[in-house]
């Protein structure tokens, strides 16, 4: 909750280490924390990276998806089904990974 973070929804991410990603973190020295998103992929799957980059702010500027990653992502992934459930119950049923309009 303390910690400000810049989202970017971005047309192209340059590789990391030689791979294509949907998305980064980066933390600078000065604090600041900057998500970008790749907006060349499905809502659903932006949703996704956007939780998986969230995670890494949680845990912190580690490269690693250890059991604190993992536990942030669903923790995150609970609270946005949460939050699905409450507002939108009434329009749609979203699934990670699937979206389904009624």
């Amino acid at each position: 909750p303390d910690k400000k973070i810049q989202i970017q929804w971005v047309n192209d991410i340059e590789p990391i280490d030689g791979e294509e990603v949907s998305g980064v973190t980066r933390f600078a020295d000065d604090g600041a924390i900057e998500i970008e998103v790749l907006t060349r992929q499905s809502v659903t799957d932006a949703v996704e990276t956007l939780i998986h980059e969230l995670a890494h702010v949680i845990v912190g500027p580690i490269k690693e998806h250890g059991d604190a990653f993992h536990k942030a992502c669903d923790a995150l992934v609970e609270e946005y089904t949460r939050i699905l459930d409450d507002e939108f119950s009434d329009c749609m049923t979203l699934e990670l990974g699937t979206t389904e309009n009624i």
